[in-house]
């Protein structure tokens, strides 16, 4: 039985040699014995062997591998291997643009799923290429789907064409979280505080990083107690907050010097988000305003908290010397009691 077995194999495996010469020829790549398996692997929808093949046989750096990717994505498409490269260009762990266009003339052959457009769209989107990504996109509207038009009201947005995002969010058939909290971002940056207010009230399902753009284009606009009120009202709500969430709102505590308010802010802060840099930023702040409160604050911040003192005495040496005069006097102040 083991003997028949492994015929089966090295006849599979002779099968698969014969289709990689027939593609490449005789002279073979640097990576010569890694291909036939390719193929092999390829064909036989092994994709997660496939994959570490790629990664784990390629040498070179990391262009010259894609380089070589690309022209055994090239080779197959032109050979007919049509379904081997949309696999290959699925699984390929890098990509540049020349792989894509290479991968879009085989598209031209076979895109029976629409895998390749939705691909591509995401890919110019991601890179700003917003007339390119537009172009694809608007080739085939019925194989463009949610992912797609996320990622194109996206693209804009970063891109400062809000009027293009607006556009395109209206012809989402269902609105989902993704694209409206990339139009609350948009509408954020223009200034459009309302617009961005109205859309998130209205969202069904607003999940943490909804809740973190709209209390960063709350800092954004300065309106400092309203990122406050809303980072409470998240907090009623259940929902936890990003890491992102407390360095935004340690940072805008410190600029108006919300010394109560940052101070709670510190104590519910989870322990593997509490970090110096972000209780630097709001002593940085609190210093503007004097000596007199920085010690009850300290009194309960914590290693963390006397750590982020450390530095900041580098940076504030007179106030850090005010301040150890004011604890060697041992003097409450009106935070002590909180």
């Amino acid at each position: 039985m083991l003997r028949h077995h492994s015929l089966i194999f090295v006849r599979i495996l002779t099968c698969s040699v014969r289709s990689v010469r027939y593609v490449y020829g005789t002279n073979h790549s640097q990576c010569e014995c890694d291909e036939p398996l390719l193929l092999h692997y390829l064909s036989n929808g092994c994709h997660h062997e496939a994959r570490n093949l790629l990664q784990n046989s390629s040498g070179g750096d990391l262009h010259a591998r894609v380089v070589r990717w690309t022209k055994l994505l090239s080779n197959f498409s032109r050979h007919g291997y049509v379904a081997e490269a949309r696999t290959l260009y699925d699984i390929m762990p890098h990509r540049n643009l020349f792989t894509s266009n290479v991968m879009l003339t085989a598209w031209g052959i076979d895109d029976y799923d629409g895998r390749l457009h939705r691909g591509l769209v995401r890919m110019y989107s991601g890179l700003g290429i917003m007339d390119s990504a537009r172009n694809v996109f608007e080739s085939n509207l019925k194989d463009s789907d949610d992912q797609c038009f996320n990622s194109m009201i996206n693209g804009y947005v970063r891109a400062g064409q809000l009027a293009r995002a607006q556009e395109l969010f209206d012809m989402v058939p269902t609105r989902n979280k993704v694209a409206s909290t990339c139009m609350i971002s948009g509408y954020l940056s223009a200034g459009r505080v309302l617009e961005a207010w109205n859309l998130f009230n209205d969202m069904p399902d607003r999940d943490s990083i909804a809740w973190a753009e709209m209390i960063y284009g709350y800092v954004q606009n300065e309106l400092i107690a309203e990122a406050f009120c809303l980072f409470s009202e998240m907090m009623d709500r259940g929902v936890p907050p990003m890491s992102s969430t407390y360095a935004v709102l340690f940072g805008a505590m410190g600029s108006v010097a919300y010394l109560d308010q940052g101070r709670q802010l510190h104590v519910i802060t989870p322990y593997n988000m509490r970090s110096w840099v972000n209780f630097t930023k709001f002593l940085t702040g609190a210093s503007t305003v004097g000596g007199i409160a920085i010690p009850s604050i300290l009194k309960h911040a914590g290693v963390i908290g006397w750590g982020a003192f450390a530095m900041e005495l580098s940076s504030y040496f007179v106030f850090g010397l005010t301040v150890i005069c004011y604890l060697w006097m041992g003097d409450e102040d009106e935070y002590s009691i909180l």
